[in-house]
């Protein structure tokens, strides 16, 4: 039945599967999450010269998420609850020394956190930050400024 249930996650949501079997959604979820842990295995981390983070809202709460991509090919290495130095670590423990020296580039937005647990495991590796953050940045340190000041005369 598991089988089966992890097949028609694949192209169903988790409530509608849920109702066809009379499950949980919670039942549900937990025997999708077990068949795709079985049938994807651990990502593959070797060679991974660039990455990309971001951090995603979960539902429209304060709760929030990280996903790390290989940016080439686009594919996702990894996913965590939270936005803290502490929520990326495992992603570089992951990698261990080796995987983490050949990290060469990396993508982000302009959190703090990120960039402080990055230059910890890969102090020399480019940090390219996201456009929309810095436009954001330049708004709020360059601009704000001179149009509050104009606004004063």
């Amino acid at each position: 039945m598991a089988e089966s249930i992890g097949r028609l996650c694949e192209v169903a949501s988790i409530k509608h599967v849920a109702s066809f079997f009379g499950m949980s959604w919670w039942a549900v979820k937990a025997v999708d999450k077990q068949y795709l842990a079985e049938k994807l295995g651990p990502p593959d981390v070797s060679n991974v010269s660039a990455i990309a983070m971001d951090e995603f809202a979960i539902r429209k709460g304060h709760r929030y998420a990280t996903v790390i991509v290989e940016p080439y090919i686009k594919r996702v290495l990894w996913v965590g609850r939270g936005r803290s130095r502490e929520s990326i670590r495992p992603f570089f423990e992951l990698l261990g020394p080796e995987g983490c020296q050949a990290i060469k580039a990396v993508a982000m937005d302009m959190n703090g956190a990120y960039e402080a647990e990055v230059r910890a495991w890969r102090p020399n590796a480019a940090i390219v930050y996201d456009l929309f953050h810095v436009v954001m940045k330049y708004g709020r340190e360059v601009i704000d400024p001179v149009r509050r000041a104009e606004a004063k005369r």
